[in-house]
């Protein structure tokens, strides 16, 4: 929804009702035909903060309806649930023993590597949930991992402050496209150590592919 603007969280929330909607997850039933708009979002959010879910964010920022207040973590893990769909939110800040970067790196490495086989296939495609990804001022939808021929661990991200790519372009829906050069291709939705290190914290909320994961949240009283 391009004409809609930036809104970061707002965007990212529908990336994942997309994968919802597109996989026939649990709660797809709630996004019926197109994707929700953000006045839309605002006001799933607000029904969520009324029914209690992490509505002490409702008084901090005097309601977001029909407004431009930048929302998080914590709005989008509100929806969510309201809905009934699990989800599981995490925080990742630096301590004396690691940097937040690589503490959220191993855990995004984790996630996906659960779901790859075992018998060393350099590209591997899971079913798995994107992830919700916040860090001071912004948030992006993380789709991917790639570890490169140096060992340099990278994030793979869809950014809302990003256009699609001219070449991504070029090839969505175009079975005849030239092949091209794969690096070249995700060069713009890598985001690595000399990204992440800039900043000190970072938030993530992931879908529930499983019951693995689910984690029982009763509404504030």
């Amino acid at each position: 929804m391009p004409k809609e603007g930036g809104f970061c969280g707002y965007r990212n929330i529908q990336m994942l009702v997309s994968h919802i909607q597109d996989t026939r997850a649990d709660g797809y039933e709630q996004f019926p035909g197109r994707l929700p708009t953000i006045l839309r979002l605002q006001d799933l959010i607000e029904q969520a903060w009324d029914l209690g879910f992490n509505s002490n964010a409702q008084i901090e920022t005097g309601g977001i309806k029909e407004t431009r207040k930048y929302i998080g973590t914590s709005e989008a893990q509100a929806l969510f649930l309201s809905l009934g769909i699990k989800c599981e939110a995490g925080a990742f800040g630096t301590t004396q023993d690691i940097s937040a970067y690589q503490a959220l790196l191993d855990d995004i490495l984790a996630y996906f590597l659960q779901a790859c086989p075992t018998n060393g296939e350099r590209v591997n495609q899971t079913e798995l949930p994107p992830i919700y990804l916040q860090h001071p001022g912004h948030s992006l939808t993380i789709v991917g991992f790639e570890i490169r021929k140096s060992g340099s661990p990278n994030l793979l991200v869809f950014d809302p402050m990003f256009k699609t790519s001219p070449a991504i372009e070029r090839l969505i829906g175009n079975s005849r496209a030239r092949p091209q050069d794969p690096r070249c291709l995700i060069k713009a939705y890598r985001r690595g150590p000399g990204y992440l290190q800039k900043h000190k914290e970072f938030e993530i909320l992931k879908l529930s592919p499983s019951m693995r994961w689910e984690i029982p949240l009763e509404p504030e009283k």
